[in-house]
C-alpha cells in the first residue's frame, strides 16, 4: 500500500472541497480509516490534513483527526511560511480552531516537558484583550460561582478579533462546550472568571462566567415553587441559545423525554405536551443583551422574529426593552388620553348585557342589576418580559398558522359572527389583527390576583416565588373548570363584571345561572363607594384557531362534564386531536348551561393584561361615552 499516495490523493480531496462537514466524513474518513498512516504531511504538499481542515474552519474534521487520527498538531507547513495548523486557523480567523488545537498540544505535552506553538497567544497586557466585547455583565464577584453551587456550568469563551485587530469574546461550539463541562477542559490553559480579567493569566485566550439554569418542579400556580437543576449538558444548550437570541431549544432529559424550551418566555414544554408548562430561570453573570430586540424562532430555521414593537400610545422610553415594568395612569386632561379612556368606557358599557346577575345593592333600589359602569381611571401596563412573550407567540402564531386559520372552521364562524367587543366598532367589525383573530377581552377576577397577573403583587413573602405572582398563568385555574385548564376570557363586560371582587367586602358579586358562585356580595353601593372601585382587566388576546363549543355534557349531580376539557390533560392536545387544530375555545350560549359566551386560550403567552379599569356600577345604562368616541370616525387602536 503506498501511504504517501494515498495521502496525496485525500490532501488534494480536501484541498479543493473540504468545506463541508459531510465531505470529511463520507469522502476522507470513510478512505483514511483504510489507511490511518495517511493522516501524516504528503511528501510533494505543503500542509497535512489538520492543516487543510483548519484552514477550511471545520471543527468537526479539526476534532475528528486530532482524536481519532491522532494527527500531529506541531507539524509545520513547508518553507517559508512554516506554519502549524493553529497558527494557520487564527491567520484565516477561526480563533476557536486554534484553541482547540492549542488544547491538544499541551494535553499531549505535560507542563515539565511541554511544547509552545511558535506563536505566542495574546496578552493580558494586550489593550484589545481587556477591553474586548463580552455576551455577558462583567459585574458578579469573585464567589458567584461558589453561591451558585456545584450543579452551575461554565460558559466557555474564546477571544476572537477581526481585521482591525478589536477582539471580542465568542462562545465555543456547543458540542465541544458540553464535552468540556463534562470531562473537565483538557489541557493546562487555565480558564478565568471573565469578571476577573485583570487576573487573566499571560498567554490565556480563555474565560468562563458562572451560570445556574433551573425549571420549578412545583405545582404551578400559587404552589411555593420547587428550583431543580437542569443537567449540565442542558445548561450548556440553554445557555448557549440564549446569547445567540435562539427563541426556541430542544432539550431531552434523563429519561429520555423532549422539551420544547421557550427563551423568550422562561417556559418549558413537553414536546408531545404543549400546554403542561413549567417556568425556568437563570442565575448567575447577568446577559448584557437580556431583550434582544429579534430572535431567531430556532437553531435550524431561518425565520427572525421582531419583538421590538410597541403601540405608538405607550408611554415608553429607548431603555423600555432593559428597564422594569410600568404602569401609567391615563390622564383626562390629555387629548390623546382621554381618547382611549374614552373609547374603552365605550367598549364597556356597548358589552354590558343587563341579564347578568351582578347587583348594585342601593338603598332605594334592592338588588337591581349592573346595567352601565362609570370609568373612574385606567391604568395602562407596560411591562417589557409579559409583552416580549406575547409578541413572541403572536408572531409565531401568524407565521406558522395563519393559513390554516382562515381556513379553519370555528375561526371562520367568528370571523362572521365576531365578539361582542369586536362588534362594538361598528360598522367596521375590527379585529386588532384578523389573521390569527388578534382582539381585546375582558378578564374579571379578584383585586389580588390582578396586581398578580400586572406583575405588582405583594400578596405573598418574597421568598415564596410563586408563579401566579409573575403574569397571566393557566394554572391558577381549577382543573375541574368548565372548559379545562386556561385563560378565562370574556367578551362581554358584563360576564367579567360576575368575577369582579368588591372594594369593600371582598367577595364576588352574585350568583351565576341560579348558582352560587364563591360567595356573594351584600354590600350596600353607599359602603362599597367609600372603599373604591371595582377593577377589571382589558387584555390583548391572540385566538389563533378556534373551536366553538355547542354541546355540553352534564354529570348525575349537574356539572358540566366534557371528557376533552377534564382531568389533567391538555385541552389544547385533546382539541388537536379530536376536533383537527385549535388554539382557544369559544363556548357558545345554550339555554340551560351557558348563559354568556365564554373564551379560553391554553397558552399563558396568548394574552397580555394591558390596561386596568377602575370602574364604578351604574343601576341604569350609561351613555355619556358615545359623545366622546365615535366608531364611524375613528379606528381601533393596535
Amino acid at each position: 500500500m503506498d501511504v504517501d499516495k494515498i495521502a496525496t490523493e485525500l490532501y488534494d480531496e480536501a484541498e479543493k472541497s473540504g468545506h463541508t462537514t459531510l465531505f470529511w466524513k463520507h469522502k476522507i474518513f470513510r478512505k483514511l480509516r483504510e489507511c490511518p498512516q495517511a493522516v501524516g504531511k504528503p511528501r510533494n504538499r505543503d500542509f497535512t490534513l489538520l492543516h487543510q481542515a483548519a484552514r477550511w474552519g471545520v471543527v468537526e474534521a479539526v476534532e475528528t483527526l486530532l482524536g481519532e487520527f491522532k494527527a500531529d498538531p506541531m507539524i509545520t507547513s513547508s518553507e517559508p511560511s512554516r506554519q502549524t495548523a493553529a497558527e494557520l486557523a487564527r491567520a484565516h480567523r477561526y480563533e476557536e480552531i486554534a484553541v482547540i488545537i492549542c488544547a491538544e498540544v499541551a494535553r499531549r505535552n505535560p507542563p515539565d516537558e511541554q511544547v509552545q506553538p511558535q506563536q505566542d497567544l495574546p496578552s493580558n497586557n494586550d489593550p484589545n484583550v481587556t477591553t474586548a466585547s463580552s455576551p455577558y455583565k462583567q459585574e458578579a464577584s469573585s464567589k458567584l460561582e461558589a453561591e451558585l453551587g456545584p450543579n452551575s456550568i461554565k460558559a466557555w469563551l474564546f477571544l476572537e478579533s477581526d481585521d482591525e485587530g478589536n477582539c471580542s469574546w465568542k462562545h465555543f461550539n456547543v458540542d465541544k462546550w458540553v464535552d468540556w463541562q463534562r470531562l473537565g477542559f483538557p489541557g493546562s490553559f487555565e480558564a478565568t472568571p471573565l469578571h476577573e480579567e485583570k487576573d487573566l493569566p499571560p498567554k490565556s485566550v480563555m474565560a468562563v462566567s458562572p451560570i445556574l439554569w433551573e425549571w420549578d418542579g412545583g405545582e404551578g400556580g400559587l404552589s411555593p415553587p420547587d428550583w431543580r437543576p437542569y443537567s449540565k449538558e442542558n445548561q450548556c444548550r440553554l445557555e448557549h441559545a440564549l446569547c445567540r437570541a435562539i427563541a426556541s431549544v430542544q432539550i431531552k432529559v434523563e429519561n429520555g423525554q423532549m422539551y420544547n424550551v421557550n427563551l423568550v418566555a422562561f417556559r418549558q414544554f413537553a414536546a408531545k405536551e404543549e400546554f403542561r408548562t413549567r417556568r425556568i430561570r437563570r442565575s448567575g453573570v447577568e446577559i448584557k443583551d437580556r431583550y434582544p430586540m429579534e430572535v431567531k424562532l430556532s437553531y435550524t430555521g431561518s425565520e427572525r422574529l421582531n419583538l421590538g414593537e410597541v403601540p405608538d400610545y405607550w408611554k415608553t422610553d429607548p431603555q423600555f426593552f432593559s428597564g422594569t415594568k410600568k404602569f401609567y395612569t391615563l390622564d383626562w386632561n390629555n387629548a390623546d388620553d382621554a381618547m382611549l379612556i374614552n373609547k374603552i368606557g365605550w367598549w364597556m358599557n356597548k358589552t354590558m348585557d343587563g341579564r347578568a346577575p351582578s347587583t348594585m345593592k342601593a338603598r332605594d333600589k334592592k338588588d337591581s342589576p349592573t346595567l352601565g359602569a362609570f370609568i373612574e381611571k385606567v391604568e395602562m401596563v407596560m411591562h417589557p418580559e409579559l409583552w416580549r412573550r406575547y409578541c413572541y407567540y403572536r408572531a409565531k402564531l401568524k407565521l406558522e398558522q395563519a393559513a390554516a386559520i382562515k381556513n379553519h372552521q370555528g375561526s371562520q364562524t367568528l370571523m362572521s359572527d365576531p365578539p361582542h367587543i369586536v362588534a362594538a366598532s361598528d360598522p367596521y367589525k375590527k379585529w386588532l389583527d384578523e389573521e390569527i383573530l388578534e382582539t381585546y377581552m375582558w378578564h374579571g377576577t379578584g383585586a389580588e390576583a390582578i396586581d398578580a397577573i400586572v406583575g405588582k403583587g405583594t400578596w405573598a413573602p418574597p421568598e415564596e416565588d410563586m408563579e401566579g405572582l409573575h403574569g397571566v398563568t393557566s394554572r391558577c385555574c381549577s382543573e375541574k373548570s368548565m372548559f379545562g385548564q386556561g385563560v378565562y376570557l370574556a367578551d362581554l363586560s358584563s360576564k367579567a363584571n360576575l368575577y369582579v371582587s368588591c372594594p369593600s367586602c371582598g367577595k364576588c358579586a352574585g350568583t351565576i345561572n341560579g348558582v352560587r358562585h364563591k360567595q356573594d356580595c351584600h354590600c350596600f353601593a353607599e359602603d362599597v363607594k367609600k372603599k373604591g372601585c371595582y377593577r377589571m382587566l382589558l387584555c390583548r388576546a391572540a385566538l389563533g384557531r378556534v373551536h366553538v363549543e355547542a354541546e355540553y355534557k352534564v354529570s348525575e349531580t349537574g356539572e358540566q362534564w366534557d371528557e376533552k376539557y377534564k382531568q389533567s390533560n391538555s385541552p389544547k392536545k385533546k382539541l388537536v386531536s379530536w376536533i383537527v387544530g385549535a388554539d382557544s375555545v369559544k363556548g357558545s350560549p345554550v339555554d340551560g348551561k351557558l348563559k354568556f359566551p365564554e373564551y379560553v386560550v391554553y397558552d399563558d403567552c396568548a394574552v397580555y393584561p394591558e390596561f386596568i379599569v377602575h370602574y364604578k356600577r351604574s343601576a341604569d345604562v350609561v351613555n355619556k361615552y358615545s359623545q366622546y368616541w365615535d366608531p364611524l370616525l375613528e379606528s381601533t387602536f393596535s
